[in-house]
């Protein structure tokens, strides 16, 4: 398929690309978000898709290009779901409906109250909080302009950048990992139990590889800047203790192997 024709993808031509063997199928369930970093863009029918409708919306002008992407697609998905559901002949009447909503309350109330997220969450806000009281440090550092062979800025910007990346992906991705967990952790169905403990690991990993890769970049804080080396210190310690939980609750994690990633 041009890729021009994937702009503006209504669900059939959406069907279509996925099917012309130019893109890897469901890569992105593997990947940790950062597009400008990945080396699979052209094998990615979610970033072909994102990237094309930025460019379109950016010629025309619009200046709610990520609000119109969010809507676009999740109109697509549904629009996907309710071919699937009146193909597949499901049908929820309202007491289903209500314990769905109640099951996914106590799914929600059960995550919030995990120890581990509490951690990552924890986490998150001393980061934000180290970032917004050195703004203008860190602010000069992802502004300023690289010199070619200038290995030192372009290390200590990288750190800052990964830093800042990841610094909430740990609690949405471990996140993602209970919610597959505890909807399933009751359920007799071995073959659906299956799949969604495959995306329960999948996320696991990911919260795994985002924790392996902060640690790196605090590490580089610590040995690197005397002054912000209690501080990097102190953040070690926070995601060694999160790695090393989130790996006794998920002891298969510390083997697995994300597809074309790991």
């Amino acid at each position: 398929m041009n890729k021009r024709e994937i702009d503006n993808l209504d669900k059939d031509r959406l069907l279509e690309a996925a099917k012309s063997g130019d893109f890897i199928s469901s890569i992105y369930n593997y990947c940790d978000r950062w597009c400008e970093k990945c080396k699979f863009t052209e094998k990615c029918l979610n970033f072909r898709m994102i990237d094309n409708k930025i460019k379109s919306q950016n010629s025309n002008g619009n200046t709610n290009e990520p609000i119109n992407n969010i809507e676009d697609s999740l109109k697509l998905a549904m629009e996907l779901i309710q071919d699937i559901t009146k193909e597949l002949n499901v049908k929820i009447n309202d007491s289903e409906e209500k314990e769905i909503q109640n099951e996914q309350k106590r799914i929600d109330t059960k995550i919030k109250e995990n120890s581990i997220i509490r951690q990552c969450r924890r986490y998150s806000k001393a980061v934000n909080d180290f970032l917004n009281d050195n703004s203008l440090y860190f602010g000069k550092i992802l502004g300023c302009e690289i010199l070619s062979g200038d290995d030192s800025i372009s290390k200590e910007k990288e750190a800052v950048e990964i830093i800042m990346w990841y610094n909430y992906m740990i609690e949405v991705k471990f996140a993602r990992t209970l919610h597959g967990y505890y909807s399933k952790l009751d359920e007799e169905d071995e073959e659906d139990d299956n799949y969604d403990y495959d995306d329960k690991l999948v996320s696991a990993r990911i919260t795994i590889y985002s924790i392996d890769r902060l640690m790196a970049a605090w590490y580089f804080i610590y040995t690197t800047y005397s002054t912000y080396e209690e501080n990097a210190k102190d953040f070690l310690v926070m995601l060694a203790k999160i790695k090393n939980e989130i790996e006794q609750f998920i002891p298969e994690v510390v083997a697995y192997k994300r597809p074309y990633f790991d």
